[in-house]
């Protein structure tokens, strides 16, 4: 069985939540898999913060998705 976590963010809190994330994927037993649900319309040419996006980079456990602004439904209708 694999396990994912699913969250979403909005502006007011992208700049804090990498630390969020290093300590999903740093947690036991390990997740199979992290995505950030981020809403196109809040984050205009999906400009994200630079710590984010070395996460990505850097851990192949971590995923960015952009979906439509569907409140909170975005972290469980696209996973």
């Amino acid at each position: 069985m694999k396990t994912i976590i699913s969250l979403t963010s909005y502006p007011p809190r992208i700049n804090i939540v990498s630390q969020t994330i290093v300590s999903l994927l740093a947690q036991k037993p390990e997740p199979d898999l992290v995505i950030l649900h981020l809403a196109e319309s809040e984050f205009p040419n999906k400009k994200i913060p630079k710590n984010l996006t070395d996460i990505v980079k850097k851990n192949k456990k971590f995923q960015i998705r952009w979906t439509k602004d569907i409140k909170s439904y975005k972290k469980l209708i696209p996973t």
